[in-house]
């Protein structure tokens, strides 16, 4: 199985570099909103910290900066 699932994950792999930017992004978007709704990935943990490192922002910005951030997470790993 190990050879085999090699060979299968490396074809999956090679396709998915042959898809333009306009897609792989369309991808981020989707993982983004599985990061951040679904199972909620560490978001208690990132809300908390971003209070502490700006405690002069309101929730409603903290809660946009939050976003952000699980936007940008998702590009990151889509563009990785």
């Amino acid at each position: 199985m190990g050879t085999a699932g090699y060979y299968i994950l490396y074809g999956i792999n090679w396709v998915i570099t042959l898809l333009p930017l306009r897609i792989l992004y369309l991808f981020s978007d989707i993982l983004f909103l599985s990061l951040y709704y679904f199972p909620s990935y560490r978001r208690k943990i990132v809300a908390k910290n971003l209070a502490k490192s700006f405690p002069k922002k309101s929730a409603a910005e903290i809660a946009q900066i939050e976003r952000k951030f699980y936007r940008h997470l998702a590009d990151l790993f889509i563009e990785t």
